[in-house]
């Protein structure tokens, strides 16, 4: 099972649906794909 899976299963302890997972998961990974190149070019930004 993948890590976004067991997020959906485990939504309803969040008190969301699966489908509210799955529309968050989907925006989630839209507001990434539509950034990521511009956060490979920061060069000086350290995540950790």
């Amino acid at each position: 099972m993948s890590k976004l899976s067991c997020c959906v299963e485990a939504a309803h302890h969040f008190l969301l649906s699966h489908n509210d997972a799955n529309q968050l998961i989907a925006r989630q990974r839209g507001i990434i794909e539509d950034n990521w190149s511009q956060l490979l070019q920061l060069e000086d930004y350290d995540l950790f």
